[in-house]
C-alpha cells in the first residue's frame, strides 16, 4: 500500500463557501511537495481561519493559483492511499470539492485511513479529545504549532501513524 500523508488550510469550514489556501503531502519515504494556494474570494473567508492559518496577503504573494496547483495535487496523488487527521469528514471531501471543477477529482482519495478515527480507537482512555495536538502530546510527538501549516500536518499526521502502527490493535483498527 502507498500511503500519502497529506494536510490542508482552509478559509473556513464550508467546503461550499471557502478555499484551500496550503495544502501538503509528505509521502512514505519521507520526501513531501507543498504549496500555498490563492484564493480568489478572500471576502468570504472565516477571520478566525485566517488567524489560525496564519494568512497574510504579504506572506501568500507567491501562492499560486488553484487552476495551477490542482493538477499536480490529482497527479501527486494518483494511485495512493490518503492518510489525514480528520481526513474522512474534512480533508478529503473539502480536497475533492475544489479539484472538480477542474476534471480531477475522480480518483483522489478513494482510498482514506483517519488518524483521527485510529487515534479514537487506539487511545481510549488516555485523552478525551483527539485533535492533532493533543494525540502529538499523547504520542510524544512536538504538537504544531499555534499557527497551523499544512506542511507541519501533514509531517505530524504521518509520525501519529507511525506511532499509531506500533500500537497494539492498529491492524484492527483500519478495518
Amino acid at each position: 500500500m502507498n500511503l500519502a500523508f497529506i494536510d490542508i488550510e482552509t478559509t473556513g469550514l464550508s467546503k461550499e463557501r471557502h478555499e484551500l489556501i496550503d495544502f501538503a503531502v509528505v509521502f512514505d519515504d519521507n520526501h513531501s511537495w507543498s504549496s500555498q494556494i490563492l484564493p480568489e474570494h478572500i471576502e468570504t473567508a472565516d477571520a478566525e481561519a485566517l488567524r489560525v492559518n496564519g494568512y497574510r496577503p504579504d506572506l501568500w504573494a507567491t501562492a499560486l493559483p488553484m487552476s495551477i496547483v490542482a493538477p499536480i495535487i490529482a497527479e501527486l496523488l494518483d494511485g495512493y492511499t490518503l492518510v489525514g487527521h480528520n481526513a474522512r469528514r474534512f480533508d478529503v471531501p473539502f480536497l475533492r470539492h475544489h479539484l472538480e471543477p477542474y476534471g480531477l477529482r475522480s480518483s483522489v482519495g478513494e482510498e482514506v485511513i483517519d488518524t483521527l478515527a485510529l487515534s479514537r480507537k487506539l487511545l481510549r482512555g488516555q485523552t478525551r479529545r483527539f485533535n492533532l495536538k493533543i494525540v502529538c502530546e499523547v504520542l510524544g510527538i512536538d504538537p504544531e504549532d499555534e499557527i497551523h501549516y499544512a506542511l507541519e500536518g501533514a509531517k505530524r499526521t504521518y509520525w501519529v501513524y507511525r506511532a499509531l502502527s506500533r500500537l497494539p490493535g492498529f491492524d484492527k483498527g483500519l478495518k
